[in-house]
């Protein structure tokens, strides 16, 4: 059984981008203690380094439902700046959201037919001679 992750800052300032680069590694140290396999399907940098606006991560292993369920919803992760120390606020909040992987559509050869057309009406030269369409 595997479930997708989405970690996301939204419109937060830089604090969150930095919050989501923690919560990933948070969630990959705590799904190696369960034995749930974590992969970083997709993650998109923020402006500086190790920073995220979002992740997306693959889990899949016994127990992932109910591991990726304690996960979903607000995160709120308490902590100084590290944009800008000086700032009095210290609670940052980011999104998490619980998703299926896209299913992969099931098709063979069998299914297939291929169909090749060739032009009509008035033109140039070629028409009627090149198959123009498949």
């Amino acid at each position: 059984m595997n479930v997708w992750l989405q970690i996301t800052a939204g419109q937060g300032p830089g604090e969150c981008r930095w919050v989501v680069a923690q919560v990933v590694d948070v969630l990959y140290h705590e799904a190696a203690q369960q034995g749930i396999d974590c992969k970083l399907l997709e993650g998109v940098p923020g402006d500086e380094e190790n920073i995220l606006k979002s992740a997306l991560l693959e889990l899949e292993g016994e127990g992932v439902q109910a591991f990726a369920a304690g996960w979903e919803g607000t995160i709120q992760w308490i902590g100084k700046s590290p944009c800008r120390p000086n700032h009095k606020r210290k609670n940052w909040f980011v999104g998490v959201e619980v998703y299926a992987p896209p299913q992969r559509p099931q098709w063979s050869e069998s299914d297939l037919r291929t169909e090749v057309m060739r032009s009509s009406g008035p033109g140039g030269q070629h028409v009627n001679k090149t198959n123009s369409a498949v």
